[in-house]
C-alpha cells in the first residue's frame, strides 16, 4: 500500500499523464485492498474514484465498470446487502453485456450472489441456471479454471443458503 500511495503521487505530478492511467491506478488500489482482505477501505476507495471515472469516462467505460463491481463485491463482503441490492439494475445490465466476457461473468456472479439472498427462489433459478452452464462449459472455453471454481462456489454458496448442504458440498468438490 505505501508503494501504491507513493506511485499515485508520482502519477499526479506528471504532465500529460493519461487520466485513464490513473483510473487504472484506482482500480490496482482497490483490488489490492480487496485481496488484502480490507474491504472497508476497499469500499471507501471504490466509492471514492467511481464518481471522478465517471465524470472522465462515462459509467460504461471498463475502468469504471470494474470499480462499480469492486464497490458492490465489497458491500457484499461487509454485509450490507441492502446497499448492494440498489446496484442490482446496473449489476444485472453488466450481467447480460457481452462486449466484456470478463465484466459480464464477473457481474453474473454478483448478481447471482445478491439473489441468493432474496427469498424469491423462482427468480434465482435462471441465473443459477446461467452461473451453472458456465461453470460445466468444457474446456473449449476461453475462461481459465478461476473464473469457473468462483462459479462453483458462487453455487454452493447459493446452496448453503438455501439450506442444502449435499448440493452444496457437491459444487464445493466440483470446485
Amino acid at each position: 500500500l505505501a508503494l501504491h500511495r507513493q506511485l499515485r503521487a508520482v502519477a499526479d505530478r506528471v504532465v500529460g499523464l493519461d487520466n485513464k492511467e490513473l483510473a487504472a491506478l484506482d482500480v490496482d488500489l482497490v483490488e489490492l485492498l480487496s485481496a488484502s482482505g480490507k474491504y472497508s477501505q476497499a469500499l471507501i476507495a471504490a466509492e471514492g474514484a467511481l464518481p471522478r471515472c465517471i465524470a472522465a469516462y462515462g459509467a460504461d467505460e471498463q475502468y469504471c465498470c470494474i470499480l462499480f463491481l469492486a464497490k458492490t463485491k465489497s458491500l457484499l463482503r461487509l454485509g450490507y446487502i441492502a446497499r448492494a441490492m440498489r446496484d442490482m439494475p446496473r449489476i444485472a445490465s453488466l450481467a447480460n453485456d457481452s462486449t466484456s466476457p470478463v465484466l459480464q461473468v464477473n457481474a453474473l456472479l454478483q448478481q447471482f450472489r445478491l439473489m441468493s439472498y432474496q427469498s424469491d427462489k423462482a427468480a434465482l433459478q435462471p441465473l443459477f441456471d446461467r452461473v451453472r452452464a458456465f461453470a460445466e462449459s468444457g474446456e473449449h472455453s476461453s475462461f481459465r479454471s478461476t473464473f469457473k471454481a468462483a462459479a462453483l462456489l458462487a453455487l454452493a454458496e447459493s446452496r448453503l443458503r438455501a439450506a442444502d448442504p449435499i448440493q452444496a458440498k457437491r459444487w464445493i468438490t466440483a470446485a
